[in-house]
């Protein structure tokens, strides 16, 4: 599952429930055609688990994407909701999913009510793959059926069948950073957007990856200072930013996860920090990556 406290595309209004109400997309890194799965929004608050009558479902949207092509398969459908969750159950029907398909849930329209007060969250997306391990089996039991007592026996048979489950197996390398940046100019500082702070990290791989998690620590920020975390990656030729959020050193936790989870990227990914206070000129900020590569 994917889950946590911040996702890969916050909106505006995520900045006006900070501190009231906790959301976290939980969607299977890798799922069966024809299965039963759970799409969803666990959600908590200041005043505890929030009762279904406090949330507003909304819709989900699931796009497929197959070899680089995005089609839309379920379309604005209705979300329910129960104590603290909402949810989606979709069975990923074989008509529509093969292995190797790429999904990406999209949440929109959930609201949620606290204290009597109505808070619209943004849209809130995650995804994962169609697995590939009825395949793999199916190429496994083709080595076993050539090679056992009364089988055929044919070499080229068993290595086509080798081949078959390398080809299969072989496209989930990954990497890993973990590093710190040190003496940041955060406050003084022009990153390289040309907004106050400074770079921290530029995620960069060849081809196409799909990172699994980016961290930010501020920890080393003077404490009470707000803290601006920004990130960038290319569109069509220029750089647009994809996240930005404010954080109170002290306050909200150290670690700012910017990204959390099946974020597709074709090109690097850049992360910058600024800092409200005028003593944050050198700051040593740590910083980490997960990925791994499709292609």
């Amino acid at each position: 599952m994917t889950t946590g406290q911040f996702y890969v595309r916050p909106g505006p209004k995520q900045e006006k429930w900070a501190g009231i109400m906790v959301v976290g997309p939980s969607c299977p890194q890798a799922i069966e055609p024809d299965t039963d799965q759970d799409l969803s929004l666990s959600i908590s608050t200041v005043a505890g688990v929030p009762a279904a009558g406090d949330l507003t479902p909304g819709a989900i949207t699931i796009t497929r994407v197959r070899a680089g092509v995005e089609a839309v398969v379920v379309n604005a459908a209705a979300c329910s909701a129960s104590p603290g969750v909402i949810y989606y159950e979709y069975a990923f029907p074989s008509a529509s999913w093969q292995p190797g398909d790429e999904y990406k849930a999209a949440f929109s329209g959930q609201k949620v009510t606290v204290g009597g007060t109505v808070y619209p969250l943004s849209e809130i997306r995650c995804g994962g793959r169609v697995s590939r391990e009825g395949a793999i089996y199916a190429d496994t039991q083709s080595i076993i059926a050539v090679v056992t007592p009364g089988g055929s026996g044919d070499l080229a048979a068993i290595l086509a069948a080798i081949n078959a489950i390398q080809a299969e197996t072989g496209k989930w390398p990954g990497d890993e950073v973990e590093d710190t940046a040190a003496g940041l100019n955060l406050n003084g500082g022009v990153a390289g957007s040309g907004n106050p702070g400074a770079d921290v990290y530029a995620l960069t791989a060849a081809g196409r990856i799909e990172v699994l998690c980016a961290i930010i620590s501020m920890r080393n920020a003077t404490p009470g200072a707000t803290i601006t975390v920004r990130a960038y990656t290319s569109v069509d030729g220029a750089e647009d930013e994809i996240y930005n959020q404010q954080f109170t050193r002290g306050t909200d936790p150290d670690g700012v996860m910017v990204i959390n989870g099946n974020f597709g990227a074709n090109e690097p990914i850049r992360f910058e920090m600024h800092s409200s206070s005028a003593a944050d000129t050198a700051v040593d900020v740590p910083y980490k990556a997960i990925w791994r590569v499709l292609e």
